[in-house]
């Protein structure tokens, strides 16, 4: 019995469908029931305006270190050093990188740690080197976004035969 009142149930629905979309089509057509009645839209009598197209340039510049600016000469000037050296811990001056693949030459004369860190310019580090003894390698980053970076040299206590020492030769070479 409830499966003989469901398939009324559905039948009815599908009939009360089909009789709303008779009358609202019957709605449509009666707006306009004869195309000789229905009114004709004449361009003719419309006003003509005149138009004017303004052209503005804006010319911005990207600088370098990723600012935008207005003049060119408002950008600051990247710092083209490219190689680093040094005998003990240090944190070099910034030098700019573009975005893209940066090839870093290292190398080391101590026995002693040598631990290498790219820094971006808020201080977020990736590892280029942790390597005991002495060392000449190279290693390759992709740089994200360009901008300015500085590398963080450590190296660790060596001794000389002489006593222990916390310095030792070490250069970076960085290309792009």
């Amino acid at each position: 019995m409830a499966k003989q009142v469901s398939k009324t149930y559905a039948y009815l629905t599908f009939i009360l469908a089909i009789i709303i979309i008779i009358l609202f089509s019957a709605l449509i057509h009666k707006s306009c029931p004869a195309e000789k009645e229905c009114p004709t839209l004449d361009y003719s009598q419309c006003e003509k305006t005149k138009t004017d197209t303004i052209t503005n340039t804006i010319t911005k510049y990207q600088c370098n270190d990723g600012s935008i600016k207005d003049n060119l000469g408002d950008c600051p000037n990247p710092t083209s050093i490219k190689d680093f050296s040094g005998n003990s811990d240090t944190v070099t001056e910034p030098f700019y990188l573009s975005q893209g693949l940066a090839i870093i030459k290292l190398t080391y004369s101590g026995d002693s740690n040598f631990i290498v860190y790219i820094m971006d310019a808020n201080g977020n580090k990736d590892n280029l080197a942790n390597e005991i003894g002495r060392y000449s390698g190279t290693k390759t980053t992709t740089i994200a976004q360009a901008g300015n970076y500085r590398f963080s040299v450590e190296i660790g206590t060596s001794y000389t035969g002489e006593g222990f020492s916390s310095t030792a030769p070490w250069a970076i070479n960085i290309e792009q």
